[in-house]
């Protein structure tokens, strides 16, 4: 049986309704000195933390795969107009 804690939903606590955070899994994971690099001048550059960086990149790449996965194709334009097709592998 789950808790009130357990769903994202907002509680009914008497007549107010008190906002509940979802649950959140902490995981331990080995990356490579140039990510861990990366993650740190990012996370710098967006001045947050390395855990929203993370949440970010996977929010990011979540978005990317569903367009390719749809049969889309990822394009970018530079600022002179060329227009190069990006694969992400």
């Amino acid at each position: 049986m789950s808790s009130p804690a357990d769903s994202p939903l907002p509680a009914k606590q008497g007549r107010r309704f008190v906002e509940t955070q979802p649950k959140t899994e902490r995981l331990n994971i080995n990356v490579s000195a140039r990510t861990a690099a990366a993650l740190r001048t990012l996370s710098e550059r967006r001045e947050t933390t390395v855990t929203d960086t993370v949440r970010r990149a996977v929010a990011v790449l979540e978005v990317l795969e569903n367009v390719l996965d749809n049969g889309n194709v990822l394009l970018m334009k530079d600022r002179e107009g060329g227009v190069t097709q990006l694969t992400i592998v």
